[in-house]
């Protein structure tokens, strides 16, 4: 069977093409973006499974970082609307009124340039999932318009202002942690809102769930080596676990992911790590100047003084 396509607009490609096609994953591709070993972890994947059952329209909120696209496009992927196109619109990229005419279309003659009839991204998912990240930031203007969608699913293209559309999408949202003040100020419409958090699902963040973080490494490690694998030196472990990961899981991605590169491919050691986090090892063993090393062997390599880290040996990224 021929599967379909994945669009995504916006992040990737701002001013580039309208859009881009990848190739769909399959569910055990989806499956393995998601590490769920602790409990935090399979709670939300249980959640997700259910969630994936129901057309109703899903908010995910979280930190940045934390897995809200994965945790959607898993959604699409257990869904019964998995066979179907699944698009991507990053709205924090996009004006309102660039993003009523992506997900709206256009009618020829609607403005200066709008040389043909153009259909929206609505209609590219006729069927499938739409999924709107940062709905935070919607324009003021667009938002009782997708209000509108969501309340009658009907809409209109942008200069056709007669010529009612509908569509069967299921809307799949991600918003940041304050997405609650911006509607409790009024930047943020509550009956949107309402509308989007009909089923509601919040992401951990990764300090929450840390002992998910060796099974990350794993996996990380996994991909980037291409299968062949890649030791961690315990110190990296042990202050990894310790950090607070303002960045995630994304953030911990980045870190293995440098380690990889400045390392010899085989291991990977505190010297291959950014700069930030030998810096958070530094400050992690200054307030445990006075323990002793046992079983913290991390806090010998940093502590001030003599060290097996040369100045010449640290490396930034």
């Amino acid at each position: 069977m021929t599967r379909a396509p994945i669009a995504i607009v916006g992040e990737e490609e701002p001013l580039g093409p309208r859009m881009r096609f990848a190739a769909r994953m399959s569910r055990d591709e989806a499956f393995s973006s998601v590490v769920d070993q602790g409990a935090a972890m399979r709670a939300l994947i249980a959640k997700v499974r259910r969630a994936a059952q129901s057309c109703a329209p899903l908010l995910l909120s979280g930190e940045s970082g934390c897995g809200r696209r994965e945790m959607a496009r898993l959604v699409h992927e257990l869904s019964a609307r998995a066979e179907m196109t699944f698009v991507r619109l990053d709205c924090a990229a996009m004006s309102a009124q660039l993003l009523e005419a992506e997900l709206f279309g256009v009618k020829r003659g609607a403005y200066v340039g709008a040389e043909r009839d153009r259909e929206g991204l609505l209609q590219t998912a006729h069927r499938g999932n739409l999924l709107l990240e940062n709905v935070g930031e919607i324009g003021a203007s667009f938002q009782p318009k997708l209000q509108e969608f969501l309340s009658v699913g009907e809409y209109h293209r942008v200069g056709d202002r007669w010529g009612t559309r509908r569509a069967d999408v299921r809307i799949i949202a991600t918003a940041g942690v304050g997405l609650d003040n911006a509607v409790a100020s009024g930047r943020f419409r509550r009956g949107l809102f309402d509308r989007l958090s009909v089923v509601s699902l919040d992401v951990p963040s990764l300090r929450t769930h840390a002992e998910d973080i060796p099974f990350l490494l794993e996996h990380f490690a996994d991909v980037l080596s291409e299968g062949r694998g890649i030791d961690f030196d315990p110190a990296v472990v042990e202050i990894l676990l310790a950090y607070p990961w303002p960045g995630n899981v994304r953030g911990l991605q980045n870190v293995v992911e440098c380690g990889f590169v400045l390392g010899d491919g085989v291991r990977i050691r505190l010297e291959d790590l950014p700069v930030s986090i030998r810096d958070f090892a530094r400050l992690e063993a200054a307030s445990h100047a006075d323990e002793a090393v046992v079983g913290r062997p991390w806090l010998a390599r940093v502590r001030p003084g003599p060290s097996k880290v040369s100045a010449g040996g640290l490396r930034e990224c």
